[in-house]
């Protein structure tokens, strides 16, 4: 060490530039001097402290570590003892954590060197030495004597290794400071072997917190079973979902809380990996609890499994598929008396649990009446499950409404969706007669039967069902179930098609003139006169839907300005004009004069037609006759779709 003190003296006590290499030094001593050299006095005794406050912030972060380390170092130091060696934990930024001694000598040592907690290692605040060189090469080193670059460290030995976490992240340093004298290179052999126990438990306990951590943030309960069933682990959920205490759990198996019949065959010795399997588990007060469970086999023999509550999967599911009853009884537009009378028997209905069958045509808004009944009644907390069965072929509508798959892909049926809520079948009639029974079956004993695992349990589902067609005529050709058909008309509701309620078109009209315009951002438009009167003697053979569509389309067209007569569907337009025509069929031949009271567009369209007619379909002798040029008179009447032909003469 005498080449190193030399060089010590040569090149740091001195202004002469340190050189890359000096033989006898190591490399990284020097690179380390060299660095200082630019900031830091060699012969500073001052040490530099962290505040109190930055110390006590930097224990709780470090709380775990200390904890684990400590063990260690306990142990570690009784080997050193009877030395003056004492050993310390350094935080990864070179801050002191813990220093382990008791005796006075060493006391004595640590105050002459400032080996206090808070004492700052680092290369900018003590030069170079064992926990800095440690920091930079990421390895375990030893700094001897003067290779400090302190001088007030010139009689000390330091032997440093850097903690791993399972990152492979440095997270603290393991110390060992001595005099000079004491010299021991086996020393760094024992600092490896405290260092790999402390990784080791470290990581054994981190992963354990993140796995404990992981399993508490999960909505589901967890149990980990051992290769006999017992159960190991399990986080708070279970508390929740089984209402069972810590005590109940401890040291049981996994058969003493679930029912063992419920469970499939193949399930039961949970050595297969299953997910969103139902059976029942029970509590403390024997009480049955309707369940998922998801069981996935883990190495080492363990079993990890995944349990939710059967109502909880299902209302997930129905929030991914959007099964929400968006509709109430203010929502039904229209000021009719056939409206009115709808609504007071509609909420009647809503007032009682039982199946109730709604009537109407095609476009006369079923679905919304359905929406409105379970929003006005008991269920309405619930899911609203609709199942048009028009649009499901026969043959797997059984399995859309009771569930299919296997147990490995279970898909649910749209019956347990609906549980506490209500399920709304459209177009009941499609049903296939096997499914019409085991829907019969359910809406006399409520009892739902898994197809998978014959598992039976009860549920509580307000069943809604709607027809375009005579429900009656199909029993009587043995098309429909004569008990399933009294099962869901004992409440009935018929909502009358558009045509029996025409003052409610111009409600309707404005209603979805304004709804469309404020959707399209665009000024809301006028209805003309002739339009509203199209409308108003149209039979909307599609209903409300077809109103809906067209005024839809209208106000689009009309980009906020008037919607005139041009904007209707032409099939709108032309019984508009036919009625028109037809009336005029039954006046007078002679041309009469217009009535000057009437609107100038209902004066010229009389005009044409008189004209038409007195001349047989003439148009060059009728546009003559009005003193119009041929191009405008065909203008006018392709505006007013009258149609040359129809005013030929009959031979």
């Amino acid at each position: 060490m005498d080449i190193v003190k030399q060089a010590w003296d040569t090149y740091v006590a001195h202004s002469n530039d340190i050189p890359d290499h000096i033989e006898g030094v190591r490399d990284e001593i020097i690179q380390s001097w060299k660095r200082c050299k630019q900031q830091l006095d060699p012969f500073q005794k001052q040490m530099s402290f962290v505040s109190s406050d930055i110390l006590e912030k930097k224990m709780s972060e470090n709380a775990l570590l200390i904890k684990i380390a400590y063990s260690y170092l306990l142990e570690f130091y009784h080997y050193l003892q009877s030395t003056e060696y004492q050993i310390f934990l350094v935080d990864k930024e070179g801050c002191q954590l813990k220093r382990i001694a008791d005796n006075k000598q060493q006391d004595k040592f640590a105050k002459e060197k400032q080996l206090f907690d808070g004492c700052l290692y680092t290369e900018e605040k003590a030069g170079t030495n064992g926990i800095s060189v440690c920091l930079q090469q990421k390895r375990p080193v030893m700094v001897i004597g003067s290779e400090h670059y302190l001088e007030i460290y010139h009689n000390v030995v330091c032997y440093s290794a850097p903690i791993y976490d399972f990152m492979n992240q440095i997270i603290a340093c393991l110390l060992i400071v001595g005099p000079l004298s004491s010299f021991n290179p086996m020393i760094m052999g024992m600092l490896s072997a405290a260092v790999a126990g402390i990784e080791k438990e470290f990581e054994l306990t981190t992963t354990n917190h993140l796995l404990n951590s992981t399993m508490e943030s999960l909505n589901s309960a967890v149990l980990v079973l051992d290769h006999q069933q017992k159960i190991i682990h399990f986080n708070q959920q279970i508390f929740r979902v089984l209402q069972l205490s810590k005590q109940d759990l401890t040291n049981k198996s996994i058969y003493d809380i679930i029912n063992y019949e419920s469970l499939p065959e193949a399930l039961r010795s949970f050595q297969e990996a299953y997910t969103n399997i139902e059976c029942t588990l029970i509590n403390v007060n024997q009480v049955h609890v309707d369940v998922s469970l998801t069981i996935k086999p883990q190495s080492m023999d363990s079993t990890l499994i995944l349990i939710d509550l059967q109502n909880e999967v299902h209302r997930l599911a129905n929030q991914l598929a959007g099964t929400t009853a968006i509709y109430t009884f203010e929502d039904i537009q229209g000021t009719s008396k056939a409206i009115e009378n709808l609504k007071l028997l509609g909420k009647t209905i809503a007032s009682s649990d039982q199946p109730a069958l709604i009537f109407g045509e095609a476009g006369t808004g079923k679905d919304m009446v359905a929406q409105s009944i379970h929003n006005a009644s008991s269920h309405k907390t619930g899911p609203f499950v609709s199942v048009n069965c028009s649009t499901v072929q026969k043959g797997y509508l059984e399995a859309e409404l009771w569930g299919s798959g296997d147990l490995t892909d279970k898909k649910p049926g749209k019956l347990e969706l609906a549980q506490k809520g209500t399920l709304f079948l459209v177009e009941v009639s499609n049903l296939s007669m096997d499914a019409q029974e085991k829907l019969y079956h359910f809406i006399k004993t409520n009892e739902f039967i898994n197809p998978l695992t014959n598992y039976k349990k009860k549920l509580n589902v307000r069943i809604l069902a709607s027809t375009s067609k005579n429900l009656y005529a199909l029993v009587e050709k043995g098309m429909f179930r004569q008990d399933l058909y009294y099962a869901l008309n004992g409440l009935h509701i018929t909502i009358p098609p558009l045509r029996e309620r025409m003052e409610d078109v111009l409600v309707l009209s404005k209603v979805y003139v304004k709804q469309y315009s404020e959707s399209l951002g665009i000024e809301q438009p006028m209805l003309s006169a002739e339009s509203l009167d199209a409308l108003m003697h149209y039979q909307w053979p599609g209903n409300v839907r077809q109103l809906e569509s067209v005024i839809d389309c209208a106000v689009n067209a009309s980009n906020g300005k008037e919607i005139g007569l041009n904007s209707l569907p032409l099939d709108i337009i032309n019984d508009y004009y036919a009625e028109k025509n037809s009336l005029y069929f039954y006046a007078s031949n002679r041309l009469e004069k217009t009535d000057s009271s009437l609107h100038p567009k209902a004066q010229e369209y009389n005009q044409i037609l008189y004209a038409m007619k007195a001349s047989h379909g003439n148009v060059k002798k009728a546009a003559e006759a009005l003193h119009m040029s041929l191009s405008t008179f065909y203008r006018k009447i392709n505006k007013y779709h009258i149609y040359p032909k129809d005013f030929e003469k009959r031979i």
